[in-house]
């Protein structure tokens, strides 16, 4: 019997860490669940690491043993955000379809919709925070290198008539234009509309998807025309100035 309790003694220790890692793991994702949400409603600015915590209804400390600042959860927000772009840029493993411009068109919506805090305040995230600078650089070519890649399969499967030179300077436009979208939309929409509530973040994301679909149409092939126009009156538009 006692021969058998060192052996029983070592089986409980190992269940205790994994309960406590089990813990542990839930709440560093909670916290990430909620920065995340705070950030987006509020604006990351307005966001401190105490208002995080209390909306969780947890010590400082606690979230502090997880995350030390605030610059470590965004780390990791931004490279969720990274993956889940490049995601919604995949290629299928086949040749691609006239309606696939409908899926990466609604993906990157979801993508920009769950983080949309991110484009909101890019500039200053930026300057605020040199870490995400580091692997945002990085993130923008690769972006692009698949962005041309996706395209020229839309090319090759007759969807788009566009040179390669054509191809990159496309998807850089639009990647300009939806990085930044909201900072345009905040200088030339009315006080009265941006109180009113016509200016919100889906309206804003819905809007940006509708000037890449402007500025990809004049690549598409007669046979591609047909979703270029469904995806226009999917994502209609609204004045915005007046």
């Amino acid at each position: 019997m006692s021969a058998d309790t060192p052996s029983c003694d070592a089986e409980k220790k190992r269940r205790l860490l994994q309960r406590t890692s089990s813990k542990s793991q839930r709440t560093r994702e909670r916290i990430l669940q909620m920065s995340l949400a705070l950030f987006n409603e509020l604006g990351e600015q307005r966001v401190s690491t105490n208002h995080i915590a209390e909306a969780l209804k947890i010590s400082p400390g606690n979230l502090y043993y997880h995350f030390p600042n605030k610059a470590a959860i965004l780390q990791l927000l931004f490279e969720r955000y990274h993956a889940d772009i490049m995601a919604c840029m995949a290629l299928p493993d086949r040749p691609v379809v006239v309606m696939d411009k409908l899926d990466y068109f609604r993906k990157l919506a979801q993508a920009l919709s769950k983080y949309r805090f991110v484009h909101r305040s890019f500039s200053h995230l930026l300057d605020t925070y040199p870490g995400l600078l580091a692997i945002q650089r990085p993130f923008v070519q690769q972006v692009i290198r698949q962005g041309i890649m996706v395209y020229q399969q839309f090319v090759q499967a007759g969807l788009m008539q566009a040179t390669p030179a054509e191809l990159e300077a496309l998807v850089i436009n639009i990647w300009i234009v939806l990085t930044n979208w909201a900072n345009y939309l905040d200088l030339i929409c009315p006080p009265d509309k941006a109180q009113s509530g016509q200016l919100d973040d889906d309206h804003w994301i819905r809007q940006g998807l509708r000037q890449m679909i402007m500025l990809e149409k004049p690549y598409a092939t007669a046979d591609a025309h047909l979703i270029y126009e469904k995806l226009l009156n999917e994502y209609e538009q609204r004045t915005l100035s007046t």
